[in-house]
């Protein structure tokens, strides 16, 4: 469809005082474990709404919720990690999941 995707790591301090280049409009931002002075910067940087900072931070249950600028989504993902042939229980990995999509006129900052 021609749409063109450009992936760059970036520093923290990059990320959060450089300019994002205007051919690429939507930032995808992966924390892949909870630091919360890492999401406080993003609560800030992007002006996320504080009940859905406070549902991070909590683990708030399945929902999800539209704040002024953007929609929060919480969910449980659970994953079988081993299935057996039913002579022992399986095995069930979870993780709590939470995103923050943005759109117009805050598809990014």
């Amino acid at each position: 469809n021609g749409t063109k995707v450009e992936e760059r790591k970036l520093s923290l301090r990059d990320f959060f005082f450089g300019n994002r280049s205007k051919q690429f409009p939507m930032r995808w931002v992966h924390l892949r474990h909870f630091d919360l002075t890492l999401l406080l910067a993003l609560t800030v940087k992007y002006q996320l709404h504080p009940l859905s900072v406070e549902d991070v931070i909590d683990q708030a249950p399945t929902k999800i919720d539209h704040y002024e600028g953007h929609y929060f989504v919480s969910i449980e993902h659970l994953e079988v990690v081993s299935a057996n042939s039913g002579t022992e229980p399986v095995k069930v990995r979870g993780r709590h999941v939470t995103l923050f999509c943005a759109g117009p006129p805050h598809l990014d900052t």
